[in-house]
């Protein structure tokens, strides 16, 4: 946040449900303990998240398999998450 204004990052789960309930819940706790608001646009999938004048987009994305990554093709992030996705074998 130091760092990025006005910005896309972009948080990746196996599903959406997932890293809600893995990733975000407890991250939007931490947040706002640490003096930032954050903003739940659940219905467009991202947190606007904000902290002295500074605001960042972070949108959320299911990623079950490879045809996910056509979700997140072509938007140009700052930062990238990644909670526990692994590739079967």
């Amino acid at each position: 946040m130091s760092t990025f204004n006005g910005m896309n990052a972009a948080m990746v789960g196996r599903s959406s449900g997932a890293l809600l309930r893995n990733v975000v819940n407890t991250l939007k706790q931490m947040l706002l303990g640490m003096g930032y608001d954050c903003v739940d646009h659940r219905a467009d999938n991202y947190l606007e998240i904000t902290k002295n004048g500074v605001t960042n987009l972070f949108w959320l994305f299911g990623a079950k398999d490879e045809s996910s990554a056509d979700l997140i093709q072509g938007i140009t992030l700052c930062a990238l998450y990644i909670d526990k996705i692994c590739r079967a074998v």
